[in-house]
């Protein structure tokens, strides 16, 4: 990565500062809609109630809390 952005011999022209601009912009606004995703773990607990018999909540939330932590919204405890 770090040698593309400071070779521009690939490209047919060099970028203008407008271009530069919007395709950081864009990037910024990619790099903030990513962190704001997260999964509902409501959601997910109706699902897996849906389709289980039995099912040890609590051992559930723990290890989905454990390994996925950062992507659930913690809307259920």
């Amino acid at each position: 990565m770090e040698k593309y952005s400071k070779d521009e011999s690939y490209l047919p022209e060099k970028l203008t500062e407008n271009e530069i601009f919007h395709i950081a912009k864009e990037i910024k606004s990619y790099m903030e809609n990513e962190k704001s995703r997260v999964i509902s773990l409501k959601t997910i607990l109706e699902i897996v109630e849906k389709n289980s018999e039995k099912v040890n909540k609590k051992k559930l939330v723990e290890d989905l809390l454990e390994r996925y932590g950062d992507i659930i919204k913690k809307d259920f405890l």
